[in-house]
Formats: C-alpha cells, structure tokens, sequence
C-alpha cells in the first residue's frame, strides 16, 4: 500500500496587517509549526473571515499578509510567494 507524500512541518512567523480601531494596533504575528498548506489554510480563514480572538477584526478590516518567514531555512527563509500562492489554491478550490 503507497500513502501520499507527506509534507514535513517547519517552523513559520506570519506577520499580518488590518484596518484597526483606534485602540488597537492593526497589526499580529503568529508563530506556528506546521506544514505550508495548514498554514495557509489557516492564514485564509483570517483573510476571508476575520478573527474572533485577540486582536478581534472582521473581513471588512482589510487583512493583508505583510511577510511570512520559515525559521527552518538555512538560506534566505522568506516564503511569502510560496505561502500566498498555498492560499490562492485553496480560495481557487483546489485544496481542501
């Protein structure tokens, strides 16, 4: 029996970017090791839908990624293309 190949899980810092209230800062990082695709999955559901937990925002406050890093690289570490191309897949569908 073959499984599909599995995707290792790496250390990533995500920093993101909204329209805040004047209270808040408009601005979080996450800390997450996971494999890219959880992480994007995760990073699209505060895009589409907001955020319930601190810092609270809704969809209508605009979240952008700002950069997106994997602490595990030796090399340059920035994986922003290859994170945001991972949440245009699942937006497209084609990644569940």
């Amino acid at each position: 029996m073959s499984y599909p190949p599995t995707t290792p899980a790496k250390r990533f810092i995500v920093g993101l970017r909204y329209k805040a209230r004047a209270e808040d800062k408009g601005y979080f990082d996450i800390k997450r090791t996971v494999t890219i695709t959880e992480l994007a999955k995760e990073i699209q559901g505060y895009l589409v839908h907001g955020k319930t937990s601190y810092p609270a925002f809704t969809a209508a406050a605009d979240p952008e990624v700002l950069f997106a890093w994997a602490l595990d690289d030796g090399e340059d570490g920035d994986c922003y293309p290859e994170l945001m191309t991972a949440i245009d897949k699942i937006m497209k569908g084609g990644e569940k």
